[in-house]
Order: structure tokens, then sequence, then C-alpha cells
């Protein structure tokens, strides 16, 4: 029983979820400025539509009224609208009465409930449906505590602002200086700019296989990948042999890769409905499974059938001689027996002679590997589907990794010094709002130049609306415009242009040094066919790069013949020659 009825209940949820969405529009409307700003927004509307579920779902259970605590509850008021002019029997008038009686009861027992609570806890006051004496099913455990009603412990009007929204269920607590958008992701991924594949990169190159030597043609065909070739081919399985994928170690491989990309997909989109995509792929690989369009699985399916695929040792062979053969065999009897042990089905039915055991027990399992050939198939479709939902991180991914090879350690460890401030600066930010949401701080307070009651910090939003930058100078790691002394010192009026970058023009001395290293340069050198070495740094020009190419060769097959003329060497006799007649002699066996 609840301290008000169910009808306010139902009354209050529905207030609840017409501020849920204000909440949500207004959300959506601001619009982010950033990369964590946008991640901020996302986890939050998720949140709010999560929440908006969550509350329509309890709404719903109300209108079912599965306990019949609603139609009690009308029943009870219907009993006190009764028209004083109607005749009542005496039987009827002894029934209403105790119907009064009993509301009456009902009505002192919920205020004694009222007084007791407010004796317990004299400075809280009342939130109707977290204090009520018995659970009911519709109420809600954390994360989702009702934080609108919860702040009416606070104001005596509920706020319907972004700021003083109760968002403790979703961002918790700052740990180490990182809120919980830094602790989302790895300083590979880079708040969910690019992929972090290095595990499973290091999970494919130790698949079964892969350095192996087998007579099948596909085996020869699979070997090691650097990363950077990794990144491009991992939704490619065609290339892998029938023998590394029936190991157990490939489907925990592609398990843990689809877990991977479905967790990265929720952490940097979590309003898209990823499981409903996957769903109806999951039905719609069901469908082709079952009719045979499926070629890459059951095309090796119909080899095994042949008698060329052995279920059981996981070989394959060329003849069926070799076969036959390879089926009296230690090996694989040992292998039918732990079969046996395995398939509760075999075991039932073993009371024939050998050969008939050895023959239900292929059977059996060739049912039970179909199943297993059907499961790695859908875990390799929904890889190729995230993978292709991701084509554009992958790309940058990729321009990443080849950026990265070309810097040495020290400006590796620049950029990720560099990385790290900046994350502590949002940290820093989102910490500040937080405890401004939780001091009661009204944006309008702010805007209009109030301080907040430690100190005289201005709003952030308040001071880039009013920036003053006549002379358009670079801004700051604040959001300000940097000094003049330093734009000069730094010479960030000057405009390098670069015709190999596509007559990109880069400003200041700095940035473009830095350039040559980056992956616009080197794709444009790789598009000229050049090689992006440090003979090629401050070459800006197409004609002069050519030149300087033509040079290096030039010059290397001059080293190539000075080595073969000055280079000296002596034979068994004595005689002394240079490396070219030496070889040339050797060659025709006069030596």
């Amino acid at each position: 029983m609840t301290f008000i009825s169910i009808v306010e209940d139902i009354r209050s949820t529905h207030q609840e979820l017409d501020r849920l969405r204000n909440l949500l529009t207004k959300l959506l409307l601001n619009h982010a400025k950033s990369d964590r700003d946008r991640l901020l927004q996302s986890h939050r509307a998720n949140y709010l539509v999560n929440l908006i579920n969550q509350r329509s779902t309890e709404l719903l259970e109300f209108y079912l009224d599965s306990d019949n605590s609603l139609s009690d509850e009308a029943h009870r008021i219907s009993k006190r609208s009764i028209n004083p002019s109607t005749t009542l029997t005496d039987q009827q008038q002894q029934q209403v009465e105790s119907g009064g009686m009993s509301s009456l009861k009902e009505f002192y027992n919920r205020l004694d409930q009222l007084h007791q609570f407010h004796i317990k806890y004299p400075q809280q006051k009342l939130n109707a449906q977290n204090n009520s004496s018995v659970q009911k099913p519709h109420q809600l455990h954390p994360p989702f505590q009702q934080p609108l009603r919860a702040l009416q412990l606070e104001n005596s009007q509920p706020s319907d602002s972004l700021d003083g929204f109760d968002w403790s269920g979703l961002e918790a607590q700052v740990i180490d200086g990182r809120d919980f958008i830094d602790r989302m992701f790895t300083g590979e991924e880079m708040l969910g700019r690019f992929l972090d594949l290095h595990l499973h990169h290091d999970r494919y190159n130790n698949l079964t296989g892969l350095t192996s030597s087998s007579s099948n043609n596909q085996s020869n065909s699979l070997r090691r990948l650097p990363y950077i070739s990794y990144i491009d081919s991992f939704d490619q399985f065609d290339s892998i042999p029938r023998s590394t994928k029936s190991k157990p170690e490939y489907q925990k491989y592609l398990e843990d890769l689809r877990d991977y990309l479905k967790s990265f997909i929720n952490r940097t989109e979590p309003l898209y409905d990823l499981e409903t995509d996957l769903k109806q792929l999951g039905e719609q690989s069901e469908s082709n499974w079952s009719k045979g369009l499926i070629t890459s699985w059951q095309g090796e399916a119909q080899q095994r059938n042949e008698g060329i695929w052995c279920d059981l040792c996981l070989k394959s062979y060329s003849k069926q001689t070799v076969y036959d053969g390879h089926l009296s065999s230690k090996k694989h009897k040992k292998a039918l027996q732990r079969a046996k042990h395995q398939d509760t089905d075999t075991s039932k039915n073993g009371g024939g002679e050998d050969e008939e055991g050895e023959g239900d027990g292929r059977l059996n399992l060739r049912g039970n590997k179909n199943e297993r050939d059907r499961f790695l198939c859908r875990l390799e479709l929904e890889i190729q589907h995230c993978s292709k939902h991701l084509t554009d991180k992958r790309n940058e991914t990729k321009s990443n990794v080849e950026r990265r090879s070309a810097l040495t350690d020290r400006e590796r460890q620049q950029e990720l010094l560099e990385f790290e401030s900046k994350q502590r600066l949002g940290s820093l930010r989102s910490t500040q709002q937080q405890r401004t949401n939780q001091d009661g701080t009204e944006a309008g307070h702010l805007a209009s130049g109030g301080m907040l009651e430690g100190g005289g910090e201005e709003d952030d939003d308040d001071d880039e609306s009013r920036v003053y930058n006549p002379l358009k100078l670079p801004l700051g790691w604040d959001g300000k415009p940097i000094p003049y002394w330093l734009y000069k010192l730094h010479g960030l009026g000057v405009e390098y242009k670069c015709e190999i970058c596509s007559d990109f023009i880069y400003m200041g001395r700095k940035n473009f040094e830095r350039h040559f290293q980056e992956s616009r340069h080197a794709f444009g050198m790789r598009a000229l066919g050049l090689p992006n070495t440090k003979h090629f740094h401050e070459i800006t020009k197409i004609e002069d790069a050519f030149a300087l190419a033509e040079k290096l060769k030039s010059e290397g097959r001059a080293e190539i013949f000075r080595d073969e003329t000055m280079e000296e060497l002596e034979d068994e006799e004595g005689n002394v020659y240079n490396r070219k007649t030496y070889e040339d002699l050797k060659r025709q066996g006069l030596l």
C-alpha cells in the first residue's frame, strides 16, 4: 500500500513522462562543439530514452492492473459516490456504513504512516513513490531512481532544466581525474576516433594454421598480417582454411572480435539500435542457411559428405582411398571414443557392432558440426555488418597508424601528452559542471555574471559568446585568442603552400614541418609513386620531387658502379681482381 492512491501514481507518472520528453528535446536541440560534447550528449539522450521506456513500462503495468489494486481503489471510490436521495434497504445501508468505516480506517492508517515518517525523518519531505511499505512490481531500481522526483526534495517545483537534472545514475563520479567518458575508451581509441584492434590482431596471427605447412591450397594462402593490413582484412574470412575454422580458438576469436565491435558502436553511437539490425541479420542468415545460399560454408560441407573431410580428426584428405584408410587408424578410433563420451545421443544408441556405432557417431557428430558451422557463419556475418557500419572509423584508424609509423618516439610521446592534457581539461570542466549542478546554481545566474559560492569563475559559455578577436588570432586551449607576441614568435601569419598536398596552405613554420609526416602528405607522395623519406622533406613542388628522385637513382647507380670497380678480391693463387671481374670469372668456372 502506498501513501497516495494508485490514481495519483498514474497521474504523477504521466507528468514525469512529459518532463522527460521535454528534457530530451532540449538536450537534442543543443549543438555539440567537440567530440567529447557529442559523446556526452548522446549518452545523456540514451539515458533519458531508457528512463522514458522504464516509466512507460511502469505506466502500462498500472493499466494492466495485474494485482487488482486499481480496480479495488476504483471500487472504494465508487462506494462514496452514492446519491443521498436514494432509498436504501437495511442491508445496503449496513454495507455503506461498513464501507465508510473501512475508508475512514484506511485514511487514518495512511495519516498515521505519514506522521511516523516525518517523526523519523523530520528534515526530509515525503517522496510518495520511494517510501511505500509494500514494493510494487512497477517500482524501479538503480540506476533509474526517479531523478525528477528526487528534485522535489529540494525545490517546491521540479526543475525542467538540463543543469538541474540529476545525472548521477549515468555519470557517477570522477575517478583519478577521469570522468565516465574518459574511462569508457582506451588511449589508442582516443575518445572513439579510432579502433583498437591490437589484441585481436595478435590472436589472429596466433591462430592454428597460419604458419604450419599443409597440403591444402587454402592453407598456403593464409599468412601472418601486419597490423595495417589486418585493419583492411579482419572481416574477410574466405581465405581462412577449414582446418583453422574448426578449432575452438577460432570461435573464441570471432566472439571476442564481435563483442568488441558491438561495444565500440554502443560507446560511440549509443542511440543507434544495433541489436535490432543484428536480429534481422540473424533471421536472414537462418533463412539463407536453410535454403543453402551460403556457399562459403555449405559448399565445404558438401565436400565433407563426399568423404574428403574428417569431422573427428579435423583434417582433409585429397583422395577417397586415403580417407578410407584413415578410418581404421588408431587416431580416428580414439577420436570416435571421445565423441561417444561427449555425445549423449550416441551413448543412448550404442548397443550394436563397432562399425554401426562408428557410422552413428559420424552421423550425429556431423549434425552437431552443422550447428557449429551455422553459429560460426552467423558470427562472421555480424562482424561484417559491424565493420561495414564502421567503414569511416577503419579508414581513419588506418591513416592514423600510417601517420604514427612515420613519427619518432619523441614525437609520439609529445602527441600523447597533448592529448592527455586535453582530456584533463575536459574532465575538469565536467567536474566543475557537476559541482555547479550539485550546488543548485541555475544557468541564468551564471549568464548574468553571478559567481559561484567558492570563487569568482564565470561561465565558459558566457565567455565564448563575448570573445573579442579583431586580429583573427588562433584560439588557445581555453577557447580564447592566443597572445599576439606568441602569434608572431611562431610565425603563424606566414603561409606555406604544398603542391604535393593539393595546394594545401599551412600556417606557421612548425605546422609546415610537421605536415611532412602526416597522412595527407604521405598520401600525396604515394600517389606520385615516390617514397616519403627524409630526402624529400622541404620539397613541396611535384616537379622538384621527381627531379630529386631521378637524382637519387643516378647517385645510387653510380655508387653501385663505384663499389664494383673499387672493391678488390683475391683468388686462391693470390691474383687480385675487382669485384665485377672476379664474379664474371667465377661464373665462367675459371676460378
